[in-house]
């Protein structure tokens, strides 16, 4: 409706704006002049009262996903709560948490019957995060979580020291107390905290390509 009243009265403006026949040619050029910057005026000024820009951070994601022994941190950085999903939280409390908190849902829930240490059922997400559950009293529940290279363009989970991957062997044995030893899997690690995973290779610039902590299918 204020854009019509603006539009209407731009057109009022113009027919009043008409040059009289006995008017000096100076008078008409100062007339244009002050009409042009009324114009502009009311332009700007009806604009800015019609078009406000939200500067709300409501769509701004406060809280963050830490990585911990066995477990997963829950952090709200706008209030520091911190919420922990512990070893044993049921499967659609821990699905619910972390869909919410990463704002995507996880992209696929298979069962693997063949797992070492049971049937497991794993929840995976773009960013690197596989989560296990596995079947206690007939319901499923949290025991354990990988993390793995990211889509692209997505960031990884780091523990609360931000280690994880893309982390070197040498910010890792800064970080924390750790045993170097070589798998099949390639070159493992282990750290007194309860972190596990797989570095590219030995060397202190070398990579850690997947971390894991908890219960875990880990074929070697």
């Amino acid at each position: 409706m204020k854009i019509i009243c603006v539009v209407l009265f731009l057109v009022m403006l113009q027919w009043s704006c008409v040059p009289n026949k006995n008017e000096s040619i100076e008078e008409r050029k100062n007339l244009k002049t002050d009409t042009s910057i009324s114009i502009t005026k009311i332009i700007t000024d009806s604009t800015s009262s019609i078009i406000k820009t939200d500067t709300s951070n409501k769509n701004i994601n406060t809280a963050q996903i830490l990585l911990l022994p066995g477990a997963l941190q829950i952090s709200q950085t706008d209030n520091d709560s911190i919420t922990k999903i512990q070893s044993g939280t049921p499967m659609e409390e821990t699905l619910n948490i972390v869909n919410k908190t990463l704002r995507s849902k996880h992209l696929s829930n298979v069962i693997l019957e063949d797992c070492g240490v049971g049937p497991s059922s794993l929840a995976v997400w773009k960013n690197g995060l596989t989560l296990l559950f596995q079947n206690k009293d007939k319901q499923w529940r949290f025991y354990g979580w990988l993390i793995s290279k990211a889509s692209p363009g997505i960031t990884t989970l780091k523990t609360t020291k931000s280690i994880g991957v893309g982390t070197t062997r040498q910010q890792l044995e800064l970080t924390y107390s750790i045993k170097i030893f070589k798998t099949s899997l390639g070159i493992e690690f282990s750290t007194t905290e309860g972190f596990y995973g797989i570095l590219e290779g030995p060397a202190k610039n070398d990579k850690i390509i997947d971390m894991w902590s908890g219960v875990n299918c880990i074929y070697r």
